[in-house]
């Protein structure tokens, strides 16, 4: 399952063997156009085909070098830090229900005073991925949808907790479990110039929509993104007059490992890890105008109602991570 985007032709090869290779179903308003194949001159049918071919490669070209794996011998994986060479994002900030945002924080984790259940939901896409360690030179790129929720952690302060992300990627989730503990989950996920989605458990989970992106001033770009998000006059002057070149921030994961002695109903591993994260410059922004977001109940904490949305393309690295605080032992697992 996966969506498509207009205008395209649907199964030219389909029709002209007479055995329908998919089934289509509009995700929104949208017109089909049918054209006899009589009609269709011969030129126009082999260049169509052409056309359809050199997509399906393409995708089989980007599908491989996203799935070459990225591991040392006896299948360790490579170490970090990671750098996230080039991301390009659409960022949302959406109104959520504060109840279920508390509800899915690890103990010791809240929300962040005067953000009243909003929280920030990005669809990326990311070139140039790798670790910093010469032992692995490999590259390669992915898509991601990531729920962010400002939060306040014990005497560590200000983080993004993230509770689940999608990539579609798999070795993005095996590095990202594995090591730093995110929680990591293999979806289908796109981004383009108009808009973006998440197809995750079978369905269309989130599907995002905007009328134009017009250019803005980075800084003031997250000046109204902080303002969006923590709702107060003062939360975007001083993003504007402080915000340095490279902004820093925590990420926030409740790492869970399951335990080989019970195949995994309880766990070895129940902690909170923090993960330093370095930006890059941003280089390049701009606001989403007739943003339209329409995300269904779930899964994991997708919900809500978008209040405004930017279009950011910076970079960054992932710093060292450490445990902040262990959850429970081993031993009282359940």
């Amino acid at each position: 399952m996966e969506l498509w985007a207009a205008p395209r032709s649907l199964d030219l090869a389909g029709s002209l063997r007479g055995t329908p290779s998919a089934r289509f179903v509009a995700s929104g308003p949208c017109t089909v156009v049918g054209v006899p194949r009589d009609c269709i001159s011969d030129r126009d049918t082999l260049a169509a085909l052409a056309e359809e071919t050199r997509g399906l490669w393409s995708r089989i070209e980007a599908d491989a070098r996203r799935d070459d794996d990225t591991f040392m011998d006896w299948a360790r994986p490579v170490p970090g830090p990671w750098w996230f060479k080039q991301a390009e994002a659409a960022v949302v900030v959406m109104q959520g229900d504060p109840a279920r945002l508390r509800a899915c924080m690890p103990r010791g984790v809240r929300p962040l005073p005067g953000t009243g259940g909003r929280y920030l939901l990005a669809v990326t896409r990311f070139d140039g991925v790798g670790s910093e360690d010469p032992s692995d030179p490999q590259r390669f790129s992915y898509h991601e949808v990531t729920p962010f929720l400002p939060v306040w952690s014990g005497l560590r302060g200000p983080a993004a907790f993230i509770p689940e992300l999608y990539p579609d990627a798999w070795m993005a989730v095996i590095l990202g479990r594995e090591i730093l503990g995110f929680p990591k989950r293999t979806a289908r996920v796109g981004l383009r110039d108009n808009g973006g989605e998440l197809i995750v458990g079978g369905r269309l989970a989130l599907k995002m929509r905007w009328r134009e992106a017009c250019p803005a001033v980075p800084k003031a770009a997250i000046g109204a993104l902080g303002r969006a998000l923590i709702p107060f006059e003062l939360t975007e002057r001083v993003l504007r007059a402080i915000l340095p070149e490279r902004p820093k921030f925590s990420a926030l994961v409740h790492k869970r490992i399951g335990a080989s002695h019970t195949a995994g109903r309880t766990l070895a591993i129940d902690e909170v890890v923090r993960v330093p994260v370095q930006l890059d410059p941003i280089h390049k922004a701009a606001t989403l105008e007739g943003l339209q977001v329409d995300v269904g109940d779930g899964p994991g904490i997708l919900h809500g109602k978008a209040i405004a949305g930017w279009r950011l393309h910076s970079g960054f690295h992932f710093g060292a991570g450490f445990k902040e605080r262990s959850i429970r032992t081993p031993e009282v697992a359940s």
